[in-house]
């Protein structure tokens, strides 16, 4: 059954957030809100994580902790707002799906009120079944569950849609900072191609590049960071998934070689930065999110000037990169 009190906050929490002109405080507390008023709506949220053949599935939990990361939340439900009305110039109805929505689906739910049934059609797919059951009665409680299709129940990294369901918007965001842990990589090889051709994603693009860094300058105010780049190692997009799915069969993706440059200084780390294009407009860089902190990579020591590194990103269970050391110039 609807209700209205919930429903009202739900879309005064949509507005607030597509607002650009809101603080990053205003921000903040209406992602608090939004985590609270779904929260107050059911019972306790399973702690249990899964381990899955192509990493790790937050658990229900965990991934409704996830709205509290007010930028994340926010670039991303406006990513997907912005793609919903660019398909929706494209097609009378627009057919979405959200891989990993987790119990609270906060990148489509608070949204969906903005169009109606006979625009939009949603599929929510999550690998729990308690996720997905909370995520469809808070749709139910919002007054808007005649826009969701069935919803499926599985792992996103290897289910085969429904022959009849070709999403024009795909919302994929499983990941970790480095694409590491989480399954965004193959989740999204595997989704992308089912979608209809030219689907949108959000994100559209996500980019890790390698840098080195004086970790000790990253957070002092007084002192100017020390970086160097290295270059970048992927980026993941619908239109490099044609380059990378030639090497997804073989569990790893080579990324090209670093060399430390020969007048680098010495004494500084080697970092993985993260950096995510939701849309054109809507990113997050360096310490946005926890997404997006750049994550020093300690064991491989110290790095020396003229070093050489070669690089492939992991898949399977515990996807991420591996450098190893080649040598000297």
């Amino acid at each position: 059954m609807a209700n209205f009190d919930f429903a009202q906050r739900l879309q005064a929490h949509a507005a607030l957030l597509l607002d650009r002109q809101q603080s990053p405080g205003a921000l903040r507390t209406c992602c608090a809100q939004l985590f609270d008023d779904c929260e107050a709506l059911g019972g306790s949220l399973d702690d249990h994580a899964s381990d899955l053949d192509c990493g790790r599935a937050l658990s229900p939990l965990e991934a409704a902790r996830c709205v509290l990361d007010f930028q994340r939340t926010t670039t991303l439900l406006r990513a997907v707002d912005a793609g919903l009305r660019t398909c929706m110039q494209q097609a009378d109805t627009v057919e979405v799906l959200y891989a990993g929505c987790g119990p609270f689906a906060p990148l489509l739910l608070p949204l969906l009120a903005r169009y109606p049934a006979s625009r939009l059609q949603a599929t929510l797919l999550d690998v729990h079944a308690t996720a997905l059951a909370r995520a469809q009665a808070l749709c139910s409680v919002a007054g808007v569950r005649d826009r969701l299709r069935p919803s499926l129940c599985a792992d996103a990294a290897r289910v085969q849609l429904p022959q009849a369901l070709r999403p024009r918007l795909l919302i994929v965001e499983v990941m970790q900072r480095a694409l590491e842990k989480e399954p965004q990589v193959a989740v999204l090889a595997n989704l992308l191609p089912q979608c209809a051709a030219g689907a949108l994603v959000v994100p559209q693009r996500i980019r890790v590049s390698a840098e080195l860094a004086d970790t000790a300058r990253e957070f002092d105010p007084a002192r100017h960071r020390l970086r160097v780049p290295l270059g970048e190692l992927m980026e993941l997009s619908a239109a490099s998934l044609a380059t990378l799915g030639t090497q997804l069969g073989a569990g790893r993706i080579a990324c090209p070689s670093l060399r430390v440059p020969i007048d680098a200084p010495e004494g500084l780390d080697l970092i993985l930065r993260t950096r995510i294009e939701a849309s054109p407009e809507d990113v997050l860089d360096d310490y946005d999110s926890g997404l997006t902190y750049p994550a020093v990579l300690k064991n491989l020591g110290r790095i020396r000037p003229g070093e050489l590194f070669h690089c492939h990103y992991r898949l399977g269970p515990r996807p991420g990169f591996e450098l190893q050391r080649a040598g000297p110039m």
